[in-house]
Formats: C-alpha cells, structure tokens, sequence
C-alpha cells in the first residue's frame, strides 16, 4: 500500500515510553505510516539516537531553538532533524497523537 492510502500519523512526544510504543505499534499497521515524530532534546531523544530501531520518520521534528537542532545535527548525522516549527502539520498528518507530558501543550494549541 502506498502512501498516498495509509493514514498519516505524527506523534508529539515520540522519543517518550508511550511515543515510542505507539510509534512501534504504528509501524506493525498496514495501513498507517509514521509521517511525523516531535521529540526534545532530552533523556529520552537518547534513547531514539543510541537505539537499534531504524523506523523513525524522517526528519525528526525538534522542539527546540534552531541553533540546537543544528548542533544535534552534527552530534547525530544518521538522523535527520528539523526544528518544530518548521513542520506543517496539515501537509504531514492525518491525524497527531500527543503522548507528550501533561502541561507541555499550550504553544501547540
């Protein structure tokens, strides 16, 4: 099944236990694709970056100011980020899940 046919998820939070779970969930559909992941830069971002699973979306999508997202950049060149506010969610998604904390939500109301 081609793109165009799968429901387009993004995940807010997607380096996070419930994130990661449900990206692999995700991954397990035929009829889904994982379009967009937004992580931070945290603990959590390691995991993603030092971890065996190669199914993230591409770019992951960086919650954090765009000199950041460039230096993470050069200390990971086998992932590709991009700074959050760059992504669209309208052109990306069908549909974005927040597994991000609670209380982390107002700028992306």
């Amino acid at each position: 099944m081609d793109l165009e046919n799968k429901i387009k998820v993004g995940i807010r939070g997607i380096s996070g236990l419930l994130g990661m779970r449900l990206a692999l969930a995700i991954q397990k559909q035929p009829d889904m694709a994982l379009t967009a992941g937004i992580a931070r830069n945290d603990e959590s971002l390691k995991r993603i970056v030092d971890g065996s699973h190669n199914f993230w979306p591409r770019p992951i999508y960086l919650d954090e100011p765009h000199i950041a997202v460039r230096e993470l950049s050069i200390l990971y060149p086998n992932f590709y980020f991009e700074p959050a506010d760059q992504l669209n969610f309208s052109k990306t998604c069908d549909v974005v899940v927040d597994t991000a904390s609670p209380g982390s939500r107002q700028k992306w109301d």
